[in-house]
């Protein structure tokens, strides 16, 4: 969804399509666990992240794909991250602190 869309539109509407065989404008609530792999290399290329898809709905969830979508549009970014908790935020957050920072250490160890 374009910035020409007013904030209240992209708030109702963004990161989300009207389901061509329903033609219905909501976000479906997909409440399930898992899903269906067409073939033993479906899974594989799902799994090694060369084709996108929903795995596991912890990993990839099409309501909470919306809903990411929706909000970097809102915030104008150019994606967002929703987590199931603050702890896991800060989890995320320390994680990503301390694989940069062991990343640079590496740097400067095999500069010198």
């Amino acid at each position: 969804m374009s910035e020409k869309h007013r904030f209240e539109t992209r708030c109702l509407h963004a990161g989300q399509l009207p389901d061509p065989a329903t033609c219905a404008r909501a976000v479906p609530v997909h409440r399930t666990t898992s899903y269906v792999f067409h073939d033993s290399d479906h899974a594989a290329r799902l799994f090694s992240y060369q084709e996108a898809g929903n795995i596991y709905t912890r990993m990839m969830n099409p309501t909470q794909d919306v809903m990411e979508k929706r909000m970097a549009a809102m915030e104008g970014g150019g994606a967002a991250l929703a987590l199931a908790s603050g702890t896991f935020f800060l989890l995320a957050l320390m994680a990503g602190f301390f694989f940069i920072r062991n990343h640079r250490e590496v740097e400067k160890k095999t500069a010198t």
